[in-house]
């Protein structure tokens, strides 16, 4: 079979890996499969001739599909290499860079793509959100290219908004979307290609809003319906993604939301749910490259209606 190369900035087993993470998952499982999958750093290898080599050897790394993990600030290290193993014919799937990444870019491309998202402001001049800014409505600010939860916080009123908007973490930009009831409940789905491979709800301590799982370890698993399985699905597809943690609200109304799209999902949905999302992960690239499955993800699926309400589904 030939052979699948993951390029990172860090060996999973290196002390600067997160452990767990989806990297080190990942190496751990491959252990038990026959398929020759490959790990190299970006530092590892070279680019001469047009070719990529192997700083180990010196030779030429000689592979069909290349699957790069890393974020989208560390773009400019991986595209030239990248781009090497685009014009020998490699499939380099594009789960490195995702315009989901920006949480602003996001929200644009949910309304272009008809997935159904909180109503979401940019907040460049504050004055400029006051027309916009209802008393009797609540809030969610977070920062623009955001992670964990960092800087999301519940907005009451204008004159906190104006507050809020002088600390740093909003330096780079901050969006405002209209607040998505119940507070401090929401869910995770984890996309593997065009499945639902798992889903936990998590919940925020008393008061709080931020559901991070990693930071207070409130879940547990839980069953959706198919039309929110399709909808996290579609919010995959939309980024262009091959796998993607989406997290979803079910609001008071009864339709459920897409909230974002996260590109490098914790891997912690594992312990909660029994699911070994690492096995799975590996399954489903052993199937793209040898072609049973599509190359790149596509941006539509068919025959699905959005937005999704679940309460057309009790009981399903």
């Amino acid at each position: 079979m030939n052979n699948v190369l993951f390029l990172s900035v860090y060996h999973p087993e290196s002390e600067f890996c997160p452990k767990p993470s989806m990297f080190s998952r990942v190496w751990e499982e491959a252990a038990h499969f026959d398929t020759p999958f490959l790990w190299r750093c970006i530092d590892d290898v070279y680019v001469k001739s047009n070719v990529v080599y192997d700083k180990k050897n010196h030779q030429p790394l000689n592979v069909t599909h290349v699957f790069p993990f890393y974020f989208s600030f560390e773009e400019e290290r991986f595209a030239p290499v990248l781009k090497v193993f685009k014009e020998g014919g490699c499939i380099v799937s594009r789960q490195g860079v995702s315009p989901l990444s920006d949480k602003w870019q996001a929200s644009k491309l949910f309304a272009e793509c008809d997935v159904p998202h909180p109503k979401t402001w940019l907040v460049e001049n504050v004055a400029h959100i006051k027309p916009m800014f209802s008393p009797d409505q609540l809030y969610v600010l977070k920062p623009k290219c955001g992670k964990q939860g960092d800087g999301v916080v519940l907005v009451k009123s204008f004159e906190e908004l104006q507050s809020l908007m002088l600390l740093d973490v909003y330096h780079q930009g901050a969006l405002l979307q209209s607040l998505i009831t119940p507070i401090g409940r929401d869910i995770r789905a984890f996309v593997i290609g065009n499945e639902v491979v798992a889903s936990m709800e998590r919940w925020a301590p008393l008061g709080e809003l931020v559901t991070n799982y990693s930071k207070h370890h409130n879940a547990k698993p839980i069953l959706l319906t198919k039309l929110e399985k399709a909808l996290a699905v579609k919010a995959t597809k939309v980024g262009g993604l091959h796998y993607a943690g989406v997290d979803l609200m079910r609001h008071e109304n009864g339709k459920t939301y897409v909230l974002e799209v996260n590109a490098r999902p914790a891997i912690a949905i594992e312990d909660v749910t029994g699911v070994n999302i690492a096995k799975k992960w590996l399954e489903y690239f052993i199937c793209l490259n040898q072609g049973f499955l599509g190359g790149q993800p596509q941006k539509q699926a068919e025959g699905l209606q959005y937005p999704c309400d679940h309460t057309e589904l009790q009981g399903q």
